[in-house]
């Protein structure tokens, strides 16, 4: 299971020169934004071209990101042609004397590809002797980038001469102690962070490339935007990433004050680019100096620390280890065991997808790091009992059954030694290859699979049906006039070999130079492919054009953050069935070819395809082949999933692709939405708060654990995998839908390493080992049986009832471990509950109670509960107010029994409740919350309300449903991320409603006319909604230039006669639903055309 030692270091040294690889690159990426940096260039430029005869080292110095390589390249293209020869080569950790030589000798003499591979047959001494012989007569310029050691030095500079003829050596290195070495006489030009103003300048630069830096942000977003930079603390990389990845994003405060909540994360995360650049400073610390360096890490951010007191600390923390002893020395085993078998799948994941060997033995150690998940929550479940009320009270009544409790745990961790041991050797008795040796293999094995992709794209593609609009569209974008090299990207799902990388790339450039030329680059993965090929590609204002088809968004967003990526969408019914009988019927008009007595069950085939081009030809393709008879074609209808998921070589491997090549961190989660029935609408926000349940999402720093699963879901959609079924007003996704192909995927990914078990509608189960995840739909004839048999492994039940009249009712079982139990059309039953039971849910929804029998002790077990959500009227116990974890309680028509107290809820982020007194004691102490609804009369609590939510800054959505009246709210100035509202009841003046509000509906306010000309002002409305009573005149007048960014108005039940729009107003209008307004007798032209009437 372990790599041997020297590969591991061969491997080390090839991932370190991957990050010295992506350091050059970015360099070369940002080349062109030297901010802040003029000095800094005017000294090197002076230092270079300095009257001193003798051969002279100037060095560039300072900590990884602030942008040496960028300062180095400036100043050498700037004064490269004054001298006779010059060259600029990179260095690495790994520093390789003839690998540089040869660089170094194909610069200054300017050989060609042959000539240049002539070198390869020199050895060291003779390419020295070489370039020494080169450089002897001559007035040199040799710029070495980023040299990490004096040794490195010492090696080249016996190879370079001094002819006292003003040659000059450039150094850029992170180590002042190099730059000294190199030329004790001169003086290192030491790079500085960049100042507020220099980096607002370089950020405003990325992310408006096309703009004036000075008047380029909105106004709107410029505190967000300076906010976000400070995170950066002036350092250009840090910078440059997150203004990279505000470049790709919607310009809206919804959108930018996201990226400033996760903003660490980001920084952290980007390790293509950001950490992965850092972390080579580290990497090149001796070992003595890493721990003292990470003990730093324990110190608040931009504290400044005294150098005596670090040192005192460090000498306790040493005589405080060595005091430590082995306190439960097999629990920390096991916890150090499941941790090194996580990091083996995590490795193994992307490297052995084909060979089914490996992927068995892969599949028992997923089983096997079950078990050890499964032992460490069971021994933490008997540690918080013991720690309860009654242990602390009664301890000694506890200790027979923790000794108990103990002995077990210690059996299962010796069988589990004994299982991991027995998993080693079978490796080896079988034959099985090192992970790391089948790289190569599983390389090859994923060409194969784009090779199928490829060859099926060659066989359909006359068939572009349904893509008339998007083919105009491209065609259009490539055919402008804008002089730029402009990349065009097509996104969606899935449906010379003797030269080097470096000449290559030379002679590309040089081929396509004075050429205006158009490159089409099919099925792009990554965003570092891109960075990689378009160094070599020139952009000679000229109108070139290239064209990317990727099944992932940032990357068509990185490529060209100014451009506007098609997005293919499904076929609808229509283009379907036309692509559909084009694959059948080739010969034969479409509109006519289907015999009638089959069109209905053709019809049928076809709904399975989900609007899929790519299924929809695969089962054309069959359908060819077959007798065009009832009897065969029914055939096909009644195995369909079983032809689309078994042809393999065309459906399937094609869209698992995108699987595996989904981040580690993606793959469950993406799983996860196998559970949900097919074609079901899956809520964004009971999705999010099930993954945090399930212990998918990280804690990042400070980052709000929603808002990294909100960047989990958003990334799943840009990499086409899942499919936005409906967006918030903010942008946000609101829910989501997954193919019917790509849940099929997921549930035999699942299946395979028993990750769920789905009980079908037939009472049959799609896996017999123990269960860890259950998802349940109308049929549980069974489910006590999948239930007793699994109730020490059982993690998680999702049931997808439906309401037919009455709500079945279902028990909830005791797991130990069980964390998600959702069954929203289901009332649960729970009579006996003991001490520490259900300690592990965390996420609870239902629609109500069916026995109130022994709930209070029920509800008091839920210590560690984060979302209970119930949708029907109940009566819960004051045990609610005790369970400090919870961030999310959705229970609007619960009524509660006693005196209502909020303040132990601390973490609330979502609060649905009935108005009552709590609203005067609590709610202005919940101040992390972001979705507040309020149901019933909230005539008594004004005061109380008007002031709570003037304190609850961070709230997103507003609901005051049914509430008689709406309190005189302060202005919502300060509210800058509430986006949705509802106000139910009558208002006697309009408050100031929030700078960034996106949607605002309203109930009975009875408001008046002059209402719309304080709307309309409202510069990020999209959504507006004016029902029965909510507004009281006879007229309404919209102005021009009113409602600037207005997509959709709904208008119902109001007394409206007269509407006069004019000309200019509502300029974003798209549809206006009209419904009960029958004394509007007219409406305005622009608006007649957008209207539907109920």
């Amino acid at each position: 299971m372990h790599k041997d030692i020297n590969e591991g270091r061969r491997e080390a040294s090839s991932s370190s020169q991957n990050l010295q690889g992506r350091r050059r690159l970015l360099a070369l990426l940002e080349e062109t934004e030297v901010v802040g940096q003029l000095e800094g260039f005017n000294t090197v430029k002076e230092q270079l071209m300095s009257d001193e005869s003798r051969r002279c080292v100037i060095s560039i110095i300072g900590m990884g990101g602030l942008g040496k390589t960028t300062l180095a390249k400036k100043v050498y293209h700037d004064v490269k042609h004054d001298f006779d020869s010059h060259a600029f080569v990179y260095l690495s950790e790994q520093f390789g004397i003839k690998d540089v030589l040869m660089r170094i000798l194909k610069c200054v003499m300017g050989l060609s590809q042959e000539e240049g591979e002539k070198l390869n047959k020199l050895n060291e001494d003779e390419l020295g002797m070489m370039l020494r012989a080169q450089l002897r007569e001559r007035r040199y310029l040799l710029v070495i980038d980023d040299i990490w050691s004096t040794q490195a030095w010492d090696t080249l500079k016996l190879i370079l001469p001094d002819g006292m003829n003003k040659s000059r050596v450039m150094l850029t290195t992170r180590i002042k102690d190099v730059a000294l070495h190199a030329d004790p006489s001169s003086h290192p030009h030491e790079m500085r962070l960049l100042n507020d103003d220099e980096g607002w300048e370089l950020f405003i630069k990325k992310i408006f490339p096309e703009g004036d830096p000075s008047t380029a942000c909105p106004a709107e977003l410029e505190e967000t935007g300076r906010k976000i930079l400070a995170k950066c603390r002036g350092l250009p990389l840090a910078i440059l990433v997150l203004g990279g990845l505000l470049s790709r994003k919607d310009n809206t405060f919804s959108a930018w004050s996201k990226v400033l909540e996760s903003v660490s994360r980001l920084l952290t995360e980007s390790s293509d680019q950001c950490r992965d650049i850092l972390v080579l400073s580290y990497s090149d610390l001796p070992y003595y100096l890493k721990p003292c360096f990470l003990y730093l890490g324990l110190f608040p951010e931009d504290r400044e620390i005294d150098s005596w007191r670090l040192i005192i600390l460090g000498d306790l923390l040493i005589q405080e280890a060595q005091l430590l002893h082995g306190v439960h020395d097999q629990f920390e085993w096991i916890k150090t065991e499941l941790n090194r078998m996580q990091c083996f799948l995590k490795d193994a994941d992307s490297r052995q997808k084909e060979d089914e060997g490996v992927r068995n033995w892969v599949a028992e150690i997923i089983n096997a790091s079950y078990a050890a998940e499964d032992v460490i929550d069971i021994f933490i479940y008997s540690q918080r009992r013991r720690r309860g009320f009654v242990g602390r009270v009664k301890r000694y009544i506890f200790i027979l059954s923790e000794l108990r409790t103990r002995h077990k745990v210690a059996k299962k961790i010796e069988r589990m030694r004994l299982k991991i041991s027995d998993i080693t050797r079978s490796r080896e008795t079988y034959g099985i290859r090192d992970i790391n040796e089948g790289r190569q293999e599983a390389s090859s094995s994923s060409q194969s699979l784009q090779e199928r992709r490829r060859l099926l794209a060659l066989l359909e593609e006359t068939e572009v049906v349904g893509q008339r609009e998007g083919f105009n569209t491209v065609k259009e974008q490539l055919m402008s006039d804008e002089s730029r090299r402009c990349v065009i990207s097509i996104m969606g799902m899935g449906g010379l070999e003797k030269l080097n990388e470096d000449e290559l790339g030379m002679m590309l450039r040089d081929h396509l130079r004075e050429k205006r030329y158009l490159l089409v680059i099919d099925d792009m993965w990554s965003t570092q492919a891109w960075d990689t090929l378009k160094l070599v590609l020139p952009d000679g204002m000229n109108k070139s054009r290239v064209m990317l088809t990727t099944r992932i968004k940032d990357v068509a967003l990185h490529a060209d953050p100014s451009s506007h990526p098609h997005e293919m969408r499904l076929l609808n019914d229509d283009e379907g069935w036309e692509l559909f009988m084009k694959k059948i019927f080739p010969e034969r008009d479409p509109s006519t070819a289907c015999p009638a007595e089959l069109e209905e069950t053709g019809r049928k085939i076809l709904t399975k395809c989900g609007g899929l081009p790519l299924a929809i030809l695969v089962l054309g393709g069959l359908l060819s082949k077959k007798v065009k008879t009832f009897s065969a074609w029914s055939k096909v209808l009644e195995s369909v999933n079983m032809h689309l998921t078994e042809s393999s070589d065309q459906c399937r491997d094609i869209l698992a692709l995108s699987y595996w090549d989904l981040p580690y961190n993606l793959k469950p989660c993406f799983l996860y939405l196998g559970l949900f029935p097919e074609d079901h609408e899956i809520y964004s926000d009971r999705l999010i708060n099930m993954w945090i349940a399930e212990g998918f999402i990280p804690q990042k720093d400070n980052s709000i654990v929603e808002g990294v699963a909100e960047d989990y879901l958003e990334e799943l959609v840009g990499r086409s995998m899942i499919q936005a079924a409906s967006k918030q007003a903010n942008g946000s996704i609101g829910s989501c839908r997954i193919h019917d192909l790509l849940r099929d995927l997921s549930i035999s990914e699942a299946t395979q390493n028993n990750f769920f078990t789905l009980h079908n509608d037939n009472g049959t189960s799609s896996s017999s080992t123990s269960v860890r995840r259950l998802a349940l739909y109308d049929n549980i004839d069974g489910y006590n049986k999948h239930i007793n048999g699994s109730i020490s492994t059982l993690r998680s039940i999702l049931w997808f009832a439906e309401y037919k009249g009455n709500w079945p009712r279902l028990l909830i079982p005791s797991g130990k471990l069980l964390r998600v139990f959702h069954a929203s059309s289901a009332g649960i039953l729970r009579e006996a509950t003991k001490e520490g039971e259900f300690s592990n849910l965390r996420y609870l929804r239902i629609s109500t109670f069916a026995s109130t029998k022994s709930l209070s002790s029920f509800i008091g077990n839920l210590s560690n509960l984060q979302t209970l959500e119930i949708s029907l009227d109940c009566s819960l116990p004051n045990a609610i107010w005790n369970l400090e974890e919870l961030r999310h309680l959705r229970a609007s028509y619960v009524s509660f029994v006693g005196h209502q107290r909020l303040n132990n809820l601390r973490n609330l982020q979502s609060l649905w409740l009935r108005a009552g007194s709590w609203i005067n004691n609590d709610l202005g102490k919940l101040t992390n919350l972001r979705d507040l609804t309020i149901r019933g009369d909230i005539s008594s609590y004004h005061k109380a309300l008007s002031e709570s939510v003037k304190k609850l800054c961070n709230l997103q959505v507003l609901n005051l449903l049914q509430g008689h009246s709406i309190p005189p709210f302060m202005p919502f100035a300060h509210h800058l991320c509430l986006y949705r509202m509802v106000l139910d009841g009558r208002i006697e003046k309009l408050p100031v409603l929030p700078p960034n509000l996106a949607k605002l509906t309203l109930f009975k306010s009875k408001l008046q006319q002059d209402v719309i000309s304080t709307l309309e002002k409202l510069p990020h409305l999209k959504y507006l909604t004016l029902w029965w009573n909510s507004y009281d005149s006879k007229k309404m007048f919209c102005s021009s230039g009113g409602f600037p960014r207005l997509e959709e108005l709904d208008l119902h039940d109001l007394p409206l006669e007269e509407w006069i729009v004019e000309e200019g107003a509502m300029p974003s209008l798209k549809s206006v639903e009209l419904m009960k307004m029958p004394n509007l007798k007219t409406l305005p032209e622009q608006i007649r055309v957008l209207s539907k009437w109920i």
